[in-house]
């Protein structure tokens, strides 16, 4: 029966093509089945070198939550760019545990998929620019194209405070929105995206920036 999943799995992974790594954990963190997408083929993790994921934040916050409910964990530079993580560019991991028919949890399911094509609607606008930063500061979405590649290659820890100045920095990251008259020859519109109301130290920060002229 693992073998069928085992296969089902990998089969997933290379059809849709959008998934990097797909595991199943058992309920103390042991994985079961790990499969890796390199954006071509899939490939299933030997059961020998199958690690424990319990104590990884991400496993902790699936394995808290109830049955029927998934966590959508957000996309974290920081994250992405540990080596163990092996991730070749930005990604968001989608959980949720999984359940006896007698309402007994015992593991979890984990998907990581590639998030380019998101970053990519989120920065899709006729009018200014948009920054997408993390909680740490890292820049996970830029709309010039080399900032994005050398993000995606490591060849550089590229972040928010990078690119406007430490007070306006302090001013976004304290608040949840607000707007910013006074930037030079651009206004800014910034917004917190809180992902999990009971953990708030998670979170995106959108950063719109337009010309005076066009606005």
């Amino acid at each position: 029966q693992k073998t069928l999943v085992q296969e089902d799995f990998s089969r997933f992974a290379k059809i849709r093509q959008r998934y990097n790594v797909i595991q199943l954990a058992r309920i103390d963190g042991q994985e079961i089945i790990h499969v890796n997408f390199d954006g071509k083929e899939s490939k299933l993790v030997d059961s020998q070198d199958l690690p424990s994921i319990n104590g990884e934040s991400f496993f902790e916050t699936i394995r808290a939550l109830g049955e029927g409910q998934y966590a959508v964990l957000p996309l974290m530079a920081f994250d992405t760019k540990v080596s163990k993580g092996n991730f070749r560019g930005p990604v968001i991991r989608f959980g949720m545990p999984l359940f006896t028919p007698g309402s007994q949890k015992v593991g979890v399911l984990v998907l990581t998929t590639f998030a380019d094509n998101l970053l990519e609607a989120f920065s899709d606008i006729s009018n200014g620019n948009i920054l997408l930063s993390d909680s740490n500061g890292y820049l996970i979405g830029h709309p010039d194209s080399e900032i994005r590649d050398n993000w995606v290659l490591h060849d550089k820890d590229e972040k928010l405070r990078h690119f406007i100045d430490q007070s306006l920095f302090s001013k976004i990251f304290r608040q949840e929105s607000g707007l910013i008259t006074d930037h030079s020859e651009e206004i800014l519109s910034f917004q917190k995206i809180a992902f999990n109301p009971e953990d708030t130290s998670d979170f995106w920060i959108g950063i719109l920036s337009q010309k005076r002229e066009d606005v």
